[in-house]
């Protein structure tokens, strides 16, 4: 019987770092509210106001990549810990 998810993992068919977003739509309306206030905040920002705000959040997308890969590679890791105790005591 052949591994499911490992055939999954070798045809590029999981993809957890493209599967971000709640697919029940449960975080749409906090999406939205960001959306509304970056438009709001940027009407009042002069155009050196807003290449520092680009700036800010180019920086603040990299700090967030670096988080969400070290959290991907700690709860991987979690997971095969529970695994690998799992079938140790069987």
């Amino acid at each position: 019987m052949p591994n499911k998810t490992i055939e999954k993992i070798w045809y590029g068919k999981v993809k957890p770092f493209e599967q971000l977003r709640d697919d029940e739509g449960h975080d749409t309306e906090v999406y939205k509210n960001v959306s509304v206030l970056r438009k709001e905040l940027l009407a009042t920002l002069t155009n050196e106001q807003k290449e520092l705000l680009e700036r800010y959040e180019s920086a603040q997308d990299a700090v967030t990549a670096i988080c969400e890969k070290k959290s991907f590679e700690r709860g991987f890791k979690l997971g095969v810990n529970l695994i690998i105790e799992s079938v140790g005591k069987s």
